[in-house]
């Protein structure tokens, strides 16, 4: 595999996981805001900021990394991802106009509007993801699509609520949350999802993934780890939480290699040239090195500014 889809691959498996939590604490907002704003706000401002830097940093790498199939993605997917866009900048907006509201059910009306646009983005995005799959709605001879057959064919909905209830549950187990109602629902909900998503690939077995089934098998035993410790209130399972959602997303991308759209397109025709790919990694590791440093400047501040809020208030009563 070429050194410039690793580590492409590498980028999004940092990105899927934090898009996801961020997503699932947006679903216990709608579920019930007032019970778990103590204990996701804090999360969620944080992550948000996060999540925007690697989602960029990721798109400015796709870019690096097929600059001949951008245009025709861009092309295709022009719809979705200016309704997807349009979502994020709602998400963006009213998360930050949730934080200054003058009144708590002002700011309770407000997240609800971040939670419902964050969630609404993710649908979109998936949407694309999956079609990028299967090929579903989508011409290649004119580069054009069938946007509701995009959206609402049953694999795409099938694989969001199957990722919905896993965000979900990842949250319930990182931040120790035992709702039993929402645990029991989320588990086989997403698992039923994702079986009933598989038909979607039909040229699955004679993919990648096949031949690296093996690849399957340590998400799905931190998996079932996570689920055991959970049920057991054991405060382990959250350490097994951000290692599955990056190996799920793995192997999620590998059923982009090597071919798009149902096997219609095959990647390695659209990679740089070897003389560019030669300049291309070693800048993108280097751009990834300086964005980790800044992003660990900027837990190290947040951090600094809660003790400081913490000790203030503790002196003024």
């Amino acid at each position: 595999m070429d050194a410039l889809l690793i580590i492409n691959m590498a980028i999004f498996a940092i990105l899927f996981p934090l898009f996801a939590m961020e997503a699932g604490a947006a679903g216990l907002y709608l579920l019930d805001y007032a019970k778990y704003k103590k204990i996701l706000t804090n999360y969620i401002g944080l992550t948000w900021e996060i999540s925007g830097t690697f989602l960029v940093f990721f798109l400015v790498d796709f870019e690096a990394t097929f600059p001949k199939m951008l245009p025709i993605l861009g092309t295709i997917y022009l719809a979705p991802i200016l309704l997807g866009s349009a979502f994020v900048i709602f998400r963006n907006a009213f998360l930050v106009y949730s934080e200054y509201a003058s009144k708590s059910s002002i700011q309770k009306s407000e997240a609800k509007v971040y939670a419902f646009s964050t969630i609404t983005a993710a649908f979109f995005f998936i949407s694309i993801m999956s079609s990028t799959v299967t090929g579903t709605g989508v011409d290649l001879n004119t580069q054009s699509l069938d946007l509701p057959i995009i959206l609402l064919n049953p694999y795409s909905i099938a694989i969001f609520i199957g990722l919905a209830a896993i965000s979900l549950l990842c949250v319930l187990v990182f931040f120790d949350i035992y709702t039993n109602g929402y645990f029991i629902v989320a588990v086989p909900v997403a698992t039923f999802s994702f079986l009933y998503a598989l038909p979607a690939v039909p040229y699955l077995f004679n993919s990648a993934i096949t031949d690296l089934w093996y690849l399957n098998i340590p998400p799905a035993i931190l998996f079932m780890s996570m689920i055991v410790l959970h049920t057991k209130r054991s405060k382990l399972a959250k350490l097994f939480v951000f290692p599955w959602l990056a190996m799920s997303s793995v192997i999620f991308q590998l059923l982009e290699y090597p071919f798009l759209f149902g096997g219609a397109v095959n990647i390695a025709d659209y990679l740089p040239s070897q003389a560019s790919s030669s300049y291309i990694a070693p800048l993108t590791i280097i751009g990834a090195a300086i964005l980790l440093i800044g992003l660990a400047v900027l837990l190290y501040a947040r951090n600094l500014s809660n003790k400081k809020k913490h000790v203030g208030y503790r002196n003024y009563a």
